[in-house]
């Protein structure tokens, strides 16, 4: 018989037993289950921002982050004070959908030429932020560098928990660096080597390494107009809000607005807080490398 015949034969046998096994609602809830615990980002869910951009769901977890951008606008405030940014920083960018907030607004302003460089050191963000620059076609606009936001060079132990709270294995309990992994440090030079200052906006979010940032990225800091930082109180630094903002006016830069005022993270007891501040510097303090 034709080889090719044979397949024909084949795939249609194949077709009328998963047919038949999809037919039986029992059978199918067990392989949804399935398809939705292993093969997730496969589906292939996507939700459309307008402007002719779609936002992939590679991950449940990736909702949250839809959710607190697209529909609850945290960030809004941001870009209601400051002018629409044309190249940024996304540090602890998660499936990156700030920077396809910022890219939205700027189609919807026409701007036609935007650049930025998006860091996460969680290595399960891959397939999503690949999907993200692949479905909205922003190959020429966005860079993405696996890594993490860290004092010093080579490697660092990075935890990888849910719901959009992985950090550096050193600001976590002793039990959960357990399961840590090593991840590349991105210091202030590879940065620099991949998008060139300057920088209208740094963006950073990365649960308690916000100090390293401020304290070990000068370079950055020195090149950098507007910064908008989620603080987190258990930073190294230990001195909360009040030290964040103490060491960005150190950096030359002023608090222009707490975009989210401080907010209970976890149990009301233990006293650990988050927020957002936006930063802004004088033009005539940017310097140019």
């Amino acid at each position: 018989m034709n080889p090719f015949k044979i397949r024909i034969m084949i795939g249609n046998v194949w077709r009328k037993v998963l047919f038949i096994i999809l037919n039986q609602r029992l059978l199918r809830e067990k392989v949804i289950f399935h398809l939705k615990q292993y093969y997730y980002s496969e589906l292939e869910f996507k939700v459309g921002i307008g402007n002719e951009l779609v936002c992939p769901i590679a991950d449940p977890s990736a909702q949250y982050s839809l959710t607190e951008i697209f529909f609850d606008d945290e960030y809004k405030q941001v870009f209601d004070l400051i002018d629409l940014p044309k190249r940024w920083l996304d540090l602890g960018c998660h499936y990156g959908f700030f920077s396809l907030y910022a890219a939205g607004l700027a189609r919807r302003n026409s701007r036609s030429a935007f650049y930025a460089l998006l860091v996460d050191a969680d290595s399960r963000v891959y397939y999503g932020i690949d999907s993200l620059i692949r479905l909205n076609c922003l190959y020429s606009s966005f860079i993405f560098k696996h890594g993490a936001v860290a004092a010093g060079s080579g490697e660092v132990s990075f935890l990888e928990q849910d719901v959009m709270s992985s950090s550096l294995a050193d600001l976590t309990t002793e039990t959960s660096r357990l399961s840590a992994k090593a991840v590349p440090i991105i210091d202030q030079d590879v940065i620099l080597s991949l998008l060139a200052p300057p920088y209208d906006l740094v963006k950073i979010d990365v649960e308690g390494g916000e100090y390293d940032f401020f304290v070990f990225y000068d370079k950055i800091l020195a090149n950098t107009k507007n910064i908008v930082v989620e603080w987190h109180s258990w930073h190294r630094g230990g001195g909360g809000k009040q030290q964040i903002v103490e060491l960005a006016e150190s950096r030359g830069f002023r608090l222009l607005k707490e975009v989210q005022q401080d907010k209970v993270c976890g149990n009301p007891g233990d006293g650990i807080m988050v927020g957002v501040l936006l930063f802004t510097k004088p033009d005539e303090t940017m310097l140019t490398l």
